[in-house]
């Protein structure tokens, strides 16, 4: 038979690794929906600093380019030679704004 102090102790024991359990199966779903919280967090942030990186791309590179589609000397054009008018343009243009090759 058991003493009374070794079933307090016993009692105990088991009131302690209960309340662990209970806090481990509270802390795991409150650490995911946490992790979840800072994850999306931080994926709207870097979306929205790509997103005004991009506009601000676009932006620069907007007025070459409509520059460029309003002139007559490229609009009218149907030739295609390395020689025509619109060379000079399409390259200052690109010495002007490097990026709108990729463009």
């Amino acid at each position: 038979m058991l003493t009374f102090r070794t079933s307090i102790t016993f009692a105990v024991t088991a009131f302690i690794i209960a309340l662990t359990a209970l806090l481990i199966a509270v802390q795991l779903p409150s650490l995911r929906w946490a992790t979840q919280d800072a994850a999306s967090a931080y994926m709207d942030a870097t979306t929205a600093k790509v997103l005004r990186r991009l506009q601000a791309e676009f932006s620069t590179v907007r007025t070459p380019v409509h520059v460029l589609a309003n002139n007559s000397s490229v609009a009218d054009s149907n030739e295609r030679s390395e020689t025509g008018s619109a060379v000079p343009l399409f390259k200052a243009a690109l010495q002007e704004m490097p990026q709108m090759d990729g463009i």
